[in-house]
């Protein structure tokens, strides 16, 4: 009796060999200081605004789920994205599930969560080169080779500031691609969310890999 839930579980003869396999790929996948700093702010957060305090065994195994998340997905990294998984974990009354979830959104983006707006200072650091560049431009009419009648230490500085913005660029297309796969792991989660015999057959098998 599934209490009136559509439910079409596929059940593999197996499931010792996946269980093992992916326990072992979990053995392999690692948290960087990012996510070791995601998971310290949100143990701040549980313990000085929802007066929970995890302890080092229950952060112990949530880790292990994050990593067991993060390799059956393929990956070898953590990534924010698992996190979600923590809002199942970490709660003591059923409201603080939804604080601890508000959280989670707030603070699971690509951005640097340090400065808040990661937008706002891209946006402020090309403007600054902007202004730079068109600066140095006026003092050599335009030119941009020395060849042509510029000073060396102007195009040396272009170069310089050709550089920076090339940087810029990479920072701005690493983001964009972490977002990209964040969103698809998100859309993934979301469907476990809609579908609750998937959902719940989800976290039984990392139950069984923890």
């Amino acid at each position: 009796d599934n209490d009136g839930v559509d439910c079409d579980l596929q059940f593999t003869g197996d499931l010792d060999g996946i269980i093992k396999s992916l326990s072992s790929a979990a053995d392999m996948v690692v948290m960087d200081e990012d996510a070791c700093e995601l998971m310290k702010d949100l143990r701040i957060f549980l313990r000085e605004k929802q007066n929970i305090d995890i302890s080092d065994r229950r952060l112990v195994k949530a880790t292990r789920l994050m990593k067991i998340s993060a390799a059956s997905d393929g990956r070898k990294k953590v990534d924010n994205i698992d996190f979600l998984i923590t809002q199942h974990c970490f709660w003591n009354e059923p409201q603080q599930q939804v604080a601890i979830r508000e959280w989670l959104w707030d603070n699971l983006t690509p951005l640097d969560r340090e400065s808040g707006n990661s937008l706002t200072q891209m946006r402020f650091l090309l403007d600054n080169l902007r202004s730079e560049i068109m600066s140095i431009l006026r003092k050599t009419n335009g030119q941009i080779d020395s060849t042509l009648g510029a000073r060396s230490e102007d195009v040396n500085a272009l170069d310089s500031l050709r550089e920076e913005a090339n940087r810029i660029v990479t920072i701005i297309q690493e983001q964009q691609n972490r977002l990209v796969c964040d969103v698809e792991y998100l859309a993934r989660f979301i469907y476990l969310h809609s579908h609750p015999c998937s959902y719940a057959t989800f976290f039984f098998d990392f139950r069984l890999v923890i």
